[in-house]
Parts: C-alpha cells; sequence; structure tokens
C-alpha cells in the first residue's frame, strides 16, 4: 500500500479556485493536453458559479466532500450529495451553483477505463484484483494503518477499510 498525504498532491490554481491532483494516469499525462487514460483529483471552489470545462471523450464522476453543490445540466439542476457520486459525460456543458468553499472529488476517465467510485462506511473488506484507491472522507484505517482525512491510498492487495471513504476502482 502507498499512501499519498494532503500534502503530497500536486496543487493547480484556476479560476474557480484551487485543485489537488491525486492521481493521473499515464503519470507522464497532462490534464491541459487532455492525454491521460484517468485522473482523480479534489477541488476547493472559491466561487459562487463555475462552469465546467470540456473534457470530451471522457467521462466524469463528480460529489460534494464539504459545502453545497448544485450542477446546472443538459436536463435540470442536480443537488450533489455526499453519499451518492454523480455520473456524467464529460462534454455535457455544465455549471454549478457552490456554497464558498466548497470541496468536491471529481474523477474523469476514458470511458475503456471503466472506472467505478461508490462510498464505503465503517467497515469494509476490499478484494483488490483491479486498480483501486481509498480516498479518506474522515480519518480511517486500512489494515490497521491510520490514514489522514483527505489522504489516499493506493491499494495493491487486498484490505480491510475502517471508516468512511471514496474507493476508486478502475
Amino acid at each position: 500500500m502507498k499512501i499519498l498525504n494532503l500534502s503530497d498532491y500536486k496543487v493547480n490554481i484556476w479560476g474557480g479556485g484551487v485543485t489537488r491532483e491525486i492521481m493521473i494516469l499515464p503519470a507522464n499525462s497532462l490534464l491541459d493536453n487532455r492525454d491521460f487514460d484517468i485522473r482523480i483529483s479534489s477541488a476547493v471552489i472559491e466561487s459562487p458559479e463555475s462552469t465546467f470545462s470540456n473534457f470530451d471523450v471522457y467521462k466524469r464522476i463528480i460529489l460534494p466532500l464539504e459545502g453545497s453543490i448544485t450542477l446546472i445540466t443538459p436536463t435540470g439542476k442536480v443537488r450533489l450529495t455526499s453519499t451518492e457520486p454523480f455520473t456524467f459525460d464529460g462534454s455535457d456543458k455544465i455549471t454549478s451553483l457552490n456554497s464558498v468553499g466548497a470541496i468536491d472529488f471529481n474523477v474523469i476517465f476514458k470511458p475503456e477505463v471503466n472506472a467505478s467510485v461508490k462510498i464505503i462506511n465503517n467497515y469494509h473488506h476490499i478484494k483488490s484484483k483491479k486498480s483501486c484507491i481509498a480516498f479518506a472522507f474522515e480519518d480511517i484505517k486500512i489494515n490497521g494503518e491510520h490514514i489522514a482525512k483527505y489522504s489516499s491510498a493506493f491499494l495493491t492487495e487486498d484490505a480491510e477499510v475502517i471508516g468512511k471513504a471514496i474507493i476508486i476502482v478502475y
């Protein structure tokens, strides 16, 4: 298991706040070049309104970690919850209404990557058959090791997770 703490993430400043890149693959890919297969990040949103960048040929999964985020989608308004990841096409024209200081969790991936995101609470046994990351929604334990809030664990073997976490399988 490899652990990345909040201070280990790559930080990017954008018009609406600050994004912390947790992972991008291939590792030498760049967000601006749109040459990645999957990117996982978390953003602190400092603007009450924002417009999502176009990521055609990608899918996106998003949920709030803190604060309120409501998406304005082509089919209507969607109030995001921290218990239900929201998936949409990267080419959708999306804007959002946010509480200032809201924090989101975002996965952008090519459809062939077939990424999934789920929220776990309390105790969960993870069978590591594919690549898997556990993002700590709060302080958690993985196989008895403390993982601080908003840190990530890259799982390379079966794991027992105690606490609230976001599990990303890809």
